[in-house]
């Protein structure tokens, strides 16, 4: 089940945003956000843009953290999350499964990196020493802790699956940053913000992991809602989120906590190199509900 997270106002909510149902008004936002980090964390980041949104809407507003990137599709898919914060790779399937429409991305960082760590410890320097190596992804509808990452070693002629003696998927990249630190997998892939994160409030310390690898960043990010939310409803929301601005003390402390300055309007072809990507590797195993 997902965990409901700074509930508001109870309410009723929306029935489902399959694409052929009708626009319906909502009653209350259920807002989801990608679970890349602990939950208490993401509850820290997020409470405040959600008691912003409750008020610049009012509209009853209320958290939740999906258990997987999976079940968000799912949930959403399911018409039981109005609005969410998608990953690039779990909104292009998104889109393609139940028609998500995109309405902002942030302004600064919307191209974000795949790291791939190794313990501190280990002499390899470079991806092409660890032929044989124990490698672990992320998520598998993460854009940086698996499309990316698995894009980019194909790029170096690296085939994860035969270059790698064992090849794995964690939860995420805070996960992975674990079971490299503990020595449980030799080497890892992982959103570079977030192992940054993770240096700078001591959860990893520059003796326990080091960068051996760095894929090129992309279009990553994108708050979404279904198309069963009805155009004007859309706007406003849109326009909340534009409303944000640096200059404004509550909104930069909001801003910080999402890791931007601001938004801007986003479009479905703002994903386009993503979709195409996702299309051509079409990882074994992944449930990807469109035809190429």
């Amino acid at each position: 089940m997902l965990a409901a997270i700074l509930p508001l106002v109870g309410a009723l909510g929306l029935g489902g945003c399959a694409r052929s149902q009708p626009e319906v008004a909502p009653t209350r936002l259920r807002i989801a956000v990608k679970p890349d980090q602990p939950a208490e964390r993401l509850k820290k980041d997020f409470a405040p843009l959600v008691a912003y949104l409750a008020a610049e809407l009012k509209l009853p507003c209320e958290l939740v953290i999906p258990s997987s990137y999976r079940q968000m599709v799912d949930e959403f898919a399911a018409g039981r999350i109005e609005l969410c914060l998608f990953g690039g790779f779990s909104y292009v399937e998104a889109h393609a499964r139940a028609g998500a429409v995109p309405l902002v991305r942030r302004d600064v960082v919307q191209y974000v990196a795949t790291v791939f760590i190794a313990a501190a410890t280990d002499p390899r320097k470079s991806l092409g020493d660890f032929r044989g190596a124990s490698f672990t992804f992320g998520d598998p509808l993460s854009t940086s802790g698996h499309l990316m990452a698995r894009h980019f070693l194909r790029s170096q002629d690296i085939e994860p699956e035969k270059f790698f003696s064992q090849v794995g998927y964690s939860s995420g990249p805070v996960e992975t940053a674990l079971l490299v630190r503990d020595r449980r997998v030799e080497l890892g892939a992982a959103a570079a913000v977030v192992i940054e994160r993770m240096f700078q409030t001591g959860e990893l310390r520059p003796e326990d992991v080091r960068i051996v690898g760095e894929a090129p960043g992309y279009e990553d990010l994108a708050w979404a809602v279904p198309p069963s939310l009805p155009a004007a409803w859309r706007t406003r929301v849109r326009d909340a989120f534009l409303a944000l601005t640096p200059d404004d003390p509550a909104h930069a402390a909001m801003l910080k906590a999402m890791g931007g300055k601001g938004y801007l309007p986003a479009a479905d072809d703002d994903y386009a190199e993503l979709t195409a990507i996702a299309h051509h590797h079409h990882p074994a195993g992944i449930e990807l509900e469109w035809s190429p």
